[in-house]
């Protein structure tokens, strides 16, 4: 069942690959877990407030976590852009996903179900974003139940194009 899980988190990462992003930002995160991030911007023009997420984490452990290596996948869902665009780009984000974790005791994998809810701010004049987001999450297969994990991160846009309608 893990690998099942842990194949569907890597497909959906895949996929927005093949599906050609829009914008994509690289970057590292640090909280719970710690670790690289990356974020693939609107697959076409008919929905640029569409987004996935992917990230490579370590978690260091603690309730209601074991330490680990996390394999993280969400679809995000955006508002528009509030703010005139001589003041940046913000925007605040809900999303649905799956992580997977190979914890450092050697024990069984683990595997949630999470759902992302954040805010990202984009430098007006440089393609640097900053955010902050928070990820309650229900383990599936690990030691159960309900787990949060909170983290503020930095991103740089590889392809970023401030002409965006939103």
């Amino acid at each position: 069942m893990n690998r099942v899980l842990l194949s569907a988190v890597l497909t959906a990462g895949l996929y927005s690959f093949a599906v050609g992003a829009a914008g994509i930002g690289l970057g590292a995160t640090l909280g719970e877990p710690t670790g690289f991030s990356a974020k693939f911007w609107g697959w076409d023009d008919a929905h640029p407030t569409r987004a996935a997420d992917l990230a490579v984490a370590w978690s260091p452990g603690g309730f209601p976590v074991h330490s680990g290596v996390q394999l993280a996948a969400d679809f995000l869902l955006n508002t528009v852009n509030p703010l005139p665009r001589e003041y940046g780009f913000l925007t605040f984000y809900v999303g649905l996903g799956a992580w997977a974790r190979a914890p450092q005791d050697n024990s069984d994998w683990s595997t949630a179900l999470r759902a992302p809810i954040g805010a990202e701010y984009v430098l007006p004049r440089m393609p640097i974003g900053w955010f902050v987001e928070t990820v309650p999450a229900y383990d599936l297969l690990g030691s159960g139940g309900f787990s949060f994990g909170t983290a503020v991160g930095v991103r740089y846009y590889l392809m970023w194009d401030p002409s965006w309608p939103w």
